[in-house]
């Protein structure tokens, strides 16, 4: 209150101020438990990555449905230095690393890293290190690592598509139960990922547990009846389903003997759409 009273007319005060409407919440945190592991035990993906953990990484996951956007690498930095700010465990910044994995480098990002004057430096193989700042950071490119790592479950997650038998299995694994479909759900990337396996998928399988009202679903009648011959659009109608389907110009020419055969409440309805 006594800042706002007292500061220069020229200077606006705010107090209590909130960053972001949405809670802050880091996508990984990843924690080295051993400080000299096994050489050859680098995990099946991002195995160039974990060495590079000196204790503790804030790690920003990005996918093709939610791409880095502008001022993502700040974000990352104020991750980075709010949970320095919080953990009193942790004695050294240079304890902490920042991770952003990207499918790919974009030009915002690009722009981002200039404008924050740091630079990349080749780790080779999809991995990079940002140099020049206050925090030691890294990217790494899905798309790149996917590749070299023979990784098809962590390229299925950027530009490529899940042909591996290992990407078909974890998939598999994560559709496998229902309580598995809602943590897959949680998974970066699982809606767009999903779209891509379907057009991968033949017809018949995409149609496979569906009912019949679901198949049909979205389609216009003509296009449910496109391709049937016509006992086949008509199999499993009653014979007052098949009158009333009938165009009216078809009513008017059937005898009234033969429309005495049904029901009250069709000849009724055949009226009405007929005038007699």
């Amino acid at each position: 209150m006594f800042l706002r009273q007292r500061a220069p007319d020229w200077i606006e005060v705010h107090d209590e101020v909130s960053l972001s409407d949405e809670r802050p919440r880091i996508d990984y945190l990843f924690l080295r438990k051993v400080r000299d592991p096994p050489p050859d035990n680098t995990g099946r993906t991002l195995c160039r990555l974990w060495p590079l953990i000196p204790r503790i990484a804030i790690a920003e996951f990005k996918s093709i449905g939610r791409p880095y956007r502008k001022r993502g690498l700040a974000r990352l930095f104020a991750y980075v230095f709010a949970y320095f700010a919080g953990a009193s465990d942790v004695k050294h910044l240079r304890d902490i690393i920042g991770v952003l994995i990207v499918p790919d480098r974009t030009p915002t990002l690009d722009a981002d890293v200039a404008a924050m004057g740091l630079e990349f430096r080749d780790l080779r193989d999809g991995y990079w290190e940002l140099t020049g700042g206050l925090l030691r950071l890294y990217v790494v490119e899905i798309d790149r690592v996917g590749d070299q790592e023979r990784d098809g479950v962590l390229g299925s997650f950027g530009h490529h598509h899940a042909h591996t038998r290992d990407a078909g299995q974890f998939w598999v694994e994560q559709l496998g139960t229902k309580e598995a479909m809602m943590e897959a759900k949680q998974l970066e990337g699982y809606q767009e990922l999903m779209a891509r396996l379907l057009t991968e998928l033949p017809p018949e399988a995409r149609m496979a547990g569906l009912a019949p009202q679901e198949r049909l679903a979205g389609l216009a009648p003509q296009e449910r009846l496109a391709g049937l011959a016509p006992q086949e659009r008509l199999a499993g109608l009653s014979r007052e389903q098949i009158l009333l389907g009938l165009p009216d110009d078809e009513l008017r020419r059937l005898p009234e003997s033969y429309l005495a055969t049904f029901p009250d409440s069709v000849r009724e309805e055949v009226r009405k759409r007929i005038g007699r």
